[in-house]
């Protein structure tokens, strides 16, 4: 599997949902999602992630920067209001969609 849609989540997956997941390289997720489980932060060959507009995720990990071959973020109109230092690390990043955020400080 290398592609995957959840748009209606009514909770934030397991610690380990995405641990048998790790060709993934497209994500999108949508719904009651509060928080990012930590096998999210090990799918190494992620290229494209999207958390879709009214989602509730309130924060995302340092560990995002551990994804180095992320290209594409797309986080529209959710609860975030800081995006992990860590972001620095992600060397490959193309594309970083905010909009809609109450974000106060963004690194360089």
């Amino acid at each position: 599997l290398i592609a995957l849609s959840l748009l209606n989540l009514t909770q934030t997956p397991g610690q380990d949902f995405f641990s048998q997941l790790s060709e993934l390289r497209f994500l999108a997720l949508g719904g009651e999602i509060q928080n990012l489980p930590e096998s999210f932060y090990k799918l190494e060959y992620l290229n494209e992630f999207y958390i879709m507009p009214q989602t509730a995720l309130e924060r995302i990990e340092e560990s995002l920067g551990n994804l180095f071959r992320l290209e594409k973020i797309s986080v529209r109109y959710t609860k975030i209001n800081e995006i992990p230092r860590s972001i620095e690390n992600l060397k490959v990043l193309e594309e970083l969609d905010l909009e809609g955020n109450h974000i106060s400080v963004i690194p360089d």
